[in-house]
Formats: C-alpha cells, structure tokens, sequence
C-alpha cells in the first residue's frame, strides 16, 4: 500500500507534526510492504529512504492546493492531519479534497471541533468542519464530543471513533 500523509511533520515544533510522526513510524515499525509519504509543511526535514520520503512543499501562508496535488502520484490512500490553525477556513482545504483523484481513497484526522453551543466562533467551526467531512470517505476523532457533534451535522455514516 502506497500511503500518502498531508501534514505538519518534524523538525517542525507542532503537535499535529509529532502525531504524525508516530503514525509514520508506527505503521512502517509493522507494515513491512507500505510506502510513505508525507507532503509537509515548509519546516519540515526533507527525507528520502526506501520506504519513507519527506517532501515539505506547502505553506499555510500560500494557496498550497496545486503544489500538494503534484505530488499526488502513485497514492492508493491519502491521510490529512486536519488542524483549524493550520488549514484555516477559506476554500483552499475543499478545494483539495475535491480535487483528489477519486480513486485515490480519503481519510481524514480532525484533531478538534469547537462545539457551536459554547462560542460564536464554534458556529464557524462546525461549519468548516462540517464542509471537508463530507468530502472524505473516512473520519478519525479522538473523542466521543467529536462524534455527536458530526452527527449532529449529519455526518454520522463516515465517523470512526
């Protein structure tokens, strides 16, 4: 299996980069036949090893759509590490997501949703969040609060908790 991350990765100093680091090691440590890669953010280390390469190619900053999808080759399943500070909530991330090749399988890591009953600025959050869930085929939470609040949003058929 050909995996492919879109993420924060280290040297990089960010939860989500440590996260996916493990992944990473993780899965290469007990899959001895998958390939990884992950397109990473512009802080990250570039790497290059048999089974493990590290392009860090995008920017928050920039409209990184075009530069991930370059580099979408040979993907069989395409994991983002979703985090609100660093995708933001402008069109850049659907825009991604609707323009990965569907055979390319989609899941998708959010790593928080802010709860719309407990600030103004949660409506605009479960908006977004609600946005690119439906645009993966399978969603990772870390808490059952995450759960009821996509079904709550209609997204229940895809959430894996």
């Amino acid at each position: 299996m050909r995996l492919t991350f879109i993420s924060t990765y280290l040297p990089q100093r960010c939860g989500i980069a440590t996260y996916t680091s493990y992944l990473v090691d993780a899965l290469l440590q007990v899959e001895p036949r998958v390939g990884i890669k992950v397109i990473a953010e512009d802080l990250a280390s570039a790497v290059e090893t048999d089974r493990l390469t590290v392009l860090p190619v995008w920017s928050r900053r920039g409209d990184y759509v075009s530069t991930i999808l370059e580099h979408l080759e040979d993907v069989d399943c395409l994991h983002i590490q979703h985090e609100y500070s660093i995708y933001g909530f402008d069109d850049r991330l659907p825009r991604l997501l609707d323009s990965v090749p569907r055979d390319i399988k989609k899941i998708l890591t959010i790593h928080c949703i802010r709860p719309a009953q407990f600030s103004e600025r949660a409506t605009i959050d479960e908006h977004f969040v609600h946005t690119i869930a439906k645009r993966a085929d399978r969603i990772i939470l870390h808490l059952e609060a995450q759960r009821a609040i996509l079904m709550r949003l209609g997204i229940y058929h895809m959430v894996h908790s």
